[in-house]
C-alpha cells in the first residue's frame, strides 16, 4: 500500500475523487532498484503500471542478436509501463535503472479493474499515457531522422550491405 498523499503528486490523478485515490493506494506498492538492475523486460505482460519517484530509467529496445539501444530516459513523475493498461497488454521494449530508482507499482490487473469503474481516473490516466507514448514517439522519430540510437552496422533500418530484402531487419514499435 502508497500513501494517498504520494498518488496526488501525480498530475494524472488530480481531481481524482478521494474514493478512488484510496482504492488506488491500495493496490500500490514502493518498488526500488541499483543502478544497472533491470525493472522489466520487452515481450512479457506487464504486473505492474510504475510511476516514478525517482532516479532515471533507460527504456532498450532489442537491435539484433544481443545488441540493445536505449530510444528513451524518464524520470521523476513520469509513467512506465503503459502497456498494463493499453492492450495488448505486452510490453514492447525493456527498462534498465541508470540510477537508483523508486517507484510506485499499481497492480495491473486490479488498475484495469478500477478503470473500468471509475471512468474520470480511466479518461485522466489514458491521457497522461497519451501524452507519454506521443512524447516517446517523437523521440523515436528525431533519434530516426538523426542516425542516433542505431546500432552499428545499421544504415537505413537494415543490417550491413549485403542484405538483399530491404525490410528484413526493419525494427517498429515503441517503449511499453
Amino acid at each position: 500500500m502508497v500513501s494517498p498523499d504520494m498518488l496526488r503528486r501525480y498530475d494524472c490523478f488530480a481531481g481524482i475523487s478521494e474514493a478512488t485515490i484510496a482504492a488506488l493506494s491500495r493496490i500500490g506498492e514502493v518498488q526500488s532498484w541499483d543502478a544497472g538492475e533491470r525493472l522489466f523486460m520487452g515481450g512479457v505482460r506487464p504486473r505492474f503500471l510504475y510511476l516514478v519517484i525517482e532516479g532515471m530509467v533507460d527504456i532498450q529496445v532489442e537491435a539484433g542478436g544481443s545488441e540493445r539501444v536505449v530510444v528513451d530516459s524518464v524520470g521523476p513523475g513520469d509513467l512506465l509501463l503503459w502497456s498494463a493498461v493499453v492492450e495488448p497488454h505486452v510490453t514492447t521494449a525493456s527498462g534498465v535503472a541508470r540510477t537508483p530508482v523508486l517507484v510506485i507499482g499499481l497492480r495491473a490487473g486490479e488498475l484495469r479493474q478500477l478503470l473500468e469503474r471509475e471512468h474520470t481516473l480511466g479518461f485522466r490516466l489514458m491521457q497522461s499515457v497519451s501524452r507519454s507514448l506521443s512524447e516517446r514517439l517523437g523521440g523515436a522519430f528525431v533519434q530516426l531522422a538523426t542516425g542516433q540510437g542505431q546500432p552499428s552496422g545499421w544504415r537505413n533500418g537494415r543490417q550491413g550491405a549485403g542484405d538483399k530484402t530491404p525490410y528484413a531487419n526493419s525494427r517498429s514499435g515503441g517503449p511499453g
